[in-house]
Parts: C-alpha cells; structure tokens; sequence
C-alpha cells in the first residue's frame, strides 16, 4: 500500500511541476484584444399620451379651455365642435368647417380665418381681435359680447358691423 501511496504522490508532484512549468509569465502573456463598443441605435416610439387636445376633440368633439395655440387647424371639419373658452391664438383656421361650432369666450386673438364657416356658432364673448376674417361666413352666428377685429365689442344693435376692420 505505501508504494502505491508513493506512486500517487508522484503522479501529484510530476502534473504540479508540469503545471508550473506551464504557466506563462505577465510578460509572455498576449492581451486579449478588447471587444469593439457595438454601436446601437435607440428608436423612440412616438409619445402615447391618450389624451391630446386634438384626440380628444377629434373623438369627443369637444375640448373646453384647450389650448390649440398657433397650430396648424386649416381646412379641417369641425361642424358642431365645442370649444368653449379655448385658447386659439394665431391658429390657423383657414377654410375650415366650424358651422354649429360653440367658441364661446374663445380667444381667437391674430387668428386667420379666411374662408371659414362660421354659420350658426356660438362666438359669445369671443376674442376675434386681430383676426384675418377675408371671406369667413358669420350667418346666423351669435356675436354677442364678442370683440372684433378692430377692437369693438358687438352687441345686437351693431349687427356683424363690429366685425368690420
């Protein structure tokens, strides 16, 4: 039993001498070429917000106190659209559909409304100063307390004459 102890021994020895023998030095050792930076490209999934000013009055028709600020509304359908009190400055409104439309106390202040259909809206207490009204149909609209183009406040007595620039 003790030569076979003896023999393992050895075999023990011999394969950590080999090993030793084996081992490379710092100096000999190569560096391992570093992994290239992968160049990635992020794509952004455009913004989901379900609640837009302009979803929600496409699929409600309605947006009160929405602001719609010098955005880009022309040609658009919006018969009957409520947009009571909806801030609508220098919008561009221009051959658009708004007929039954209430703009009640909407602030409309240096929009252009060349060639809108404004039959039969609600523009009560409406801002319209400054506006572009060339060719914008007021039939049957209630201006009631609204302000014009020139600054003049309507009233029942003045007719659309205060609509005049």
């Amino acid at each position: 039993m003790k030569s076979l102890l003896s023999v393992i021994g050895l075999l023990a020895l011999a394969y950590i001498t080999y090993q030793w023998l084996n081992t490379p030095t710092p100096d000999e050792v190569e560096e391992k070429p570093k992994p290239k930076a992968v160049e990635t490209t992020v794509v952004k999934e455009p913004d989901k917000e379900p609640d837009t000013h302009m979803q929600r009055l496409k699929s409600e028709r309605k947006c009160v106190k929405c602001d719609f600020s010098g955005e880009d509304l022309s040609g658009l359908q919006l018969k009957g659209v409520d947009l009571n009190h909806a801030l609508l400055r220098k919008v561009n409104l221009k051959g658009s559909d708004l007929r039954e439309a209430n703009l009640e106390g909407a602030n409309l202040e240096g929009a252009n409304l060349e060639g809108v259909n404004l039959m039969w809206s609600n523009l009560k207490q409406a801002n319209l100063k400054n506006t572009n009204l060339g060719s914008t149909d007021f039939r049957g609209a209630e201006l009631e307390g609204a302000l014009g183009p020139s600054g003049m406040i309507c009233s029942d007595s003045l007719g659309k004459d205060c609509l005049e620039e």
